[in-house]
């Protein structure tokens, strides 16, 4: 029960992580919405946000 808390914390910081660093190179970069989602997709980083919700989801699901 506290292995899943403690994998599921880990998941969301690195989500959360991710999704800043990303959006952070992206606005430095000004590139349009369009283009980010297809340079997302195609780097597969389309994941991410449901890897936040699936996170979420478990931290609930531990407690």
């Amino acid at each position: 029960m506290k292995a899943n808390l403690i994998i599921s914390i880990i998941l969301l910081i690195g989500a959360v992580l991710i999704t800043i660093l990303k959006l952070k190179e992206i606005s430095e970069k000004k590139k349009s919405i369009g283009k980010i989602f297809v340079q997302w997709y195609a780097s597969g980083l389309v994941i991410f946000p449901f890897n936040l919700v699936i996170s979420i989801a478990l931290i609930f699901y531990a407690v």
